[in-house]
């Protein structure tokens, strides 16, 4: 094995995080902000090995066709996106002479600049939302087109009819939109569903009970156009999963709190000690069989668990996936992004580093 290309190997027959590229990285962009479970300040186009990343306030994209490093001038990803496997990225600049803010989304393989809406965005898929507080009104624009979708009153004796659900999106990809919408069609409240709606029309399709606590939307894992996905609710104490569902809407069996990853290979899931105004603190890995809920190992471990391929990636420590044995350690550099099939790109001191990992 060339040793350029070579981050480590351990042994012979154990894993290894093979590097295939190296780029120098100017000081301003060595320092990636990264935010929790279900959330993503960084983000990766597996595909075309492209990435956009958010550090110090600047926002930076690595071209894979021209190895550099393009600054994409000030701006942030202050609000954690569900990007849906879209590759799309929207970040949110600020004015401070206007004390206007708009958000800019963009493909992140090609770069390519795709539509602009004005207020603080949020997005979900191809959903960006803003709040105008002044008028009291939301806005849903198409993040691809910047198509205006439809538009909301925040006000709660708004008497106008409106086209959309007032519910949250969680999924909005070109297949399937997803709402977590009230009893009655209301706003999100204590008893609210995952509901499958029409694209466009926003008729609802199928509902099924999400759960009964005062808590907001906080994230998704899994992809339901395919299979399994998580549902994330949370409040500012924390966040929790609240549903595991196959991708017809039935609930997988079990008891679920802190799903990291679901793939075919099984649902990954922590134990964690709960402990009173502090953190979880975390000491166990579960993986679960993905259609019936059944658990099939556990490991102990403080880190959470990513599928790579039918392998767990846990911190520096490669698992097998059918038993949650370890199969070795690796040295990796502060990822940026990991894809399925053990693609990464990540940062490595002042070195912007992207390879896979491979299990002998």
């Amino acid at each position: 094995m060339n040793a350029a290309i070579a981050l480590i190997t351990l042994v012979a027959a154990g894993p290894s995080a093979e590097v295939q590229w190296r780029v120098p990285l100017p000081p301003e962009a060595t320092q990636p902000r990264v935010v929790g479970n279900a959330r993503s300040c960084a983000f990766y186009d597996p595909k075309s090995g492209a990435v956009m990343w958010n550090s110090q306030q600047r926002i930076f994209r690595f071209d894979p066709r021209s190895k550099k490093v393009v600054p994409m001038g000030a701006g942030s990803f202050d609000e954690p996106q569900i990007d849906c496997g879209l590759g799309l990225a929207t970040v949110h600049r600020h004015n401070p002479t206007t004390k206007t803010s708009t958000g800019d989304t963009y493909d992140v393989a090609t770069g390519k600049h795709l539509s602009t809406v004005t207020g603080w965005p949020t997005r979900v898929g191809r959903l960006v939302m803003t709040r105008d507080e002044k008028l009291q009104r939301k806005t849903f624009t198409d993040a691809v087109t910047g198509e205006v979708m439809w538009q909301e009153s925040l006000r709660s004796e708004a008497t106008e009819t409106l086209r959309a659900p007032v519910g949250e999106p969680i999924w909005a990809t070109p297949k399937r939109w997803l709402f977590i919408i009230g009893e009655e069609g209301r706003h999100p409240n204590d008893k609210k569903g995952v509901v499958d709606v029409a694209i466009r029309t926003l008729q609802e399709l199928k509902r099924v009970h999400l759960s009964d606590y005062a808590f907001g939307f906080d994230g998704i894992v899994g992809n339901p156009d395919a299979g399994p996905f998580a549902v994330f609710e949370g409040s500012n104490r924390g966040s929790f999963c609240t549903g595991v569902f196959r991708s017809d809407l039935t609930r997988v069996p079990g008891k679920y709190f802190y799903v990291t990853d679901i793939s075919k290979h099984g649902i990954l899931d922590r134990d964690a000690t709960v402990r009173e105004n502090r953190d979880p603190e975390f000491h166990t890995i579960i993986c679960a069989d993905s259609q019936t809920g059944k658990v099939r190992w556990r490991a102990a471990t403080t880190q959470p668990g990513k599928w790579v391929g039918g392998k767990v990636l846990a911190g520096d420590q490669l698992l097998d996936g059918k038993t949650g044995k370890s199969l070795g350690k690796l040295k990796l550099p502060e990822l940026l992004g990991l894809s399925q099939d053990g693609k990464f790109v990540g940062v490595d001191g002042r070195t912007l580093v992207g390879g896979r990992i491979r299990a002998r």
